[in-house]
């Protein structure tokens, strides 16, 4: 391989200041989203998704130079259109609008395996047909083993695009992104959604449940765990987190269309809404059984599964998860950010705490009166 020669050298050295302010000047981005194509424009967490096309057809209407235009022309995909002070800004905003995007997906089709049909942007998805041969017995055989990154394409109709706007809790999570200055619920679904598009896009499954079990955390635990009130035990942060992720999606069922206090839970709630600790659920579970009623709560369970397994992976290394657990605990994940999200547009909340006064204290015994998505007593 031939150096460079000087001259060019220098001429790239000159040119550089001008290209790095280029991509630090203030402006409107757009960037490809590799596999995925939009029906329609669509305006969603402070950027906009334009249909395939789109882009060559817009550089001509502006006048852009031939070889920009062919270049947007080559992109076979929809693109994510931004405004921010520069490339790297734009850039962040685009990749939260497109993990939102995937978590709708997810929403529309729960059960779908991630590898079916993987889209974002260049930077985070990229093909690799993962060929693999095996020889035995003196014969070679072939095997495809799965593939790392994207596989297939998916498309928003305007069906999609439409019903977006009417499903509670997705335009809170809209609005988090897009805000200038979020409140510390909008901070959380923030954070929580990033956390949830990185685990969306990896292969190694015991990776996927850290960054899950993470993105709980960022979203329901605060200090309060950590300095309970006076008179209460000292839970650990796991059982406190699940204990909100059971009120929020509301306890047997574990269904956002649900309301915290299940009739399934009458007279009193569930043991792990009401119980300090392990041997107080198990002592409650007891009773509650002997009684005829019903015992366990579904999203308590999948939520501290969720933690355990992600205590397995950092504690013990264990690393033999596979997809279709993971996948579980993903919905069950997804399940709990949208259930807050519309409690949170129901009871007009802004702080976290909102939440955590509403969920019955240790030891209650009667069910409380839902209201707004605020809990009173009776």
């Amino acid at each position: 391989m031939e150096p460079n020669p000087q001259d060019d050298l220098d001429t790239g050295a000159e040119g550089w200041p001008r290209s790095s302010a280029d991509l630090r000047g203030e402006g409107t981005w757009h960037f490809p989203v590799v596999q995925l194509n939009v029906e329609t424009d669509w305006a969603i967490a402070g950027s906009t998704f334009h249909p395939k096309g789109w882009l060559a057809s817009h550089f001509r209407e502006t006048g852009a130079s031939d070889r920009l235009t062919e270049s947007a022309a080559s992109i076979d995909c929809a693109t994510v259109a931004t405004h921010a002070e520069s490339m790297e800004a734009a850039r962040a905003q685009a990749r939260d609008a497109v993990g939102l995007l995937r978590y709708y997906q997810r929403y529309l089709q729960p059960h779908m395996a991630t590898q079916a049909a993987r889209f974002g942007l260049t930077d985070e998805v990229f093909v690799n047909d993962n060929l693999a041969v095996c020889e035995r017995d003196g014969k070679a055989y072939s095997y495809s083993v799965g593939i790392v990154g994207r596989y297939g394409s998916f498309e928003f109709g305007a069906g999609h695009i439409d019903y977006f706007k009417y499903v509670p809790g997705l335009t809170v999570l809209s609005e988090s992104l897009a805000t200038a200055t979020p409140s510390d619920w909008q901070k959380r679904f923030r954070a929580c959604l990033s956390f949830l598009g990185q685990a969306a896009l990896i292969d190694e499954q015991q990776l996927r449940i850290v960054l899950l079990a993470a993105r709980l955390e960022v979203l329901l635990a605060d200090g309060s765990m950590a300095r309970p009130p006076e008179g209460r035990p000292k839970g650990t942060m796991s059982d406190e987190v699940a204990r909100r992720c059971a009120f929020l999606t509301c306890g047997t069922k574990g269904a956002p269309e649900d309301r915290p206090g299940h009739p399934q839970c009458e007279p009193d709630f569930c043991p792990p809404l009401t119980a300090g600790d392990a041997n107080a659920r198990s002592k409650a579970a007891r009773r509650r059984n002997g009684q005829g009623r019903y015992v366990a709560c579904e999203a308590f369970e999948a939520a501290r599964q969720l933690f355990e397994d992600r205590n397995a992976v950092l504690h013990q290394g264990r690393n033999e998860f596979s997809r279709a657990d993971v996948t579980g605990h993903t919905i069950v994940a997804d399940r709990v950010v949208l259930s807050a999200a519309r409690w949170v547009q129901a009871a007009g909340a802004n702080r976290l705490k909102e939440l955590v006064r509403a969920i019955p204290p240790i030891g209650a015994t009667r069910r409380p009166n839902v209201a707004a998505g605020l809990v009173g007593s009776d």
